[in-house]
């Protein structure tokens, strides 16, 4: 049985974590952290991660600015295999931060940039649809004109 292809769209950021040892930090404090990372994360990043892991072919359609945060979100897109045509330039990339301590609790900071606002074109949605036997939504503004699209197509 061929593997069946999903588009996912949905965001995806850049993302700054930084681990503490413990919270709350004193206040007025230098401190230096045992671990500062940058990656790409976001709701529809993370669903066509997965799906891929999973081994599903994924077409992953999202918005990103051309910015800088928006150029190493592309970069890293393109080398995990993902195909650029599906990626929108918007007018800023979403960012967010991952506050975390070694117990693992957690602050989670995110600035959607431009993607609030954004308008992924439907004849971009159309192409990454074709061929498609799942479509999965993630609920960023962006995709609910696109809800109408998949239902017309008859794709669930």
């Amino acid at each position: 049985m061929p593997a069946k292809r999903a588009v996912v769209v949905g965001n995806a950021n850049l993302e700054t974590s930084l681990k503490l040892p413990a919270f709350p930090l004193p206040e007025n404090s230098s401190y230096r952290p045992f671990g500062l990372e940058f990656g790409v994360s976001g709701s529809g990043y993370n669903v066509a991660r997965a799906l891929g892991t999973l081994g599903t072919p994924v077409r992953f359609a999202t918005v990103v600015g051309p910015d800088t945060a928006g150029r190493v979100v592309r970069a890293e897109l393109e080398r995990q295999g993902f195909d650029p045509t599906f990626i929108h330039e918007g007018e800023r990339t979403g960012r967010s931060l991952v506050v975390s301590d070694a117990a693992g609790a957690r602050h989670v900071h995110t600035d959607l940039g431009g993607v609030a606002e954004a308008v992924y074109p439907l004849e971009r949605f159309d192409r990454a649809l074709a061929g498609c036997d799942l479509a999965v939504l993630t609920n960023v503004a962006y995709t609910r004109p696109l809800l109408r699209r998949a239902k017309a197509a008859g794709i669930p």
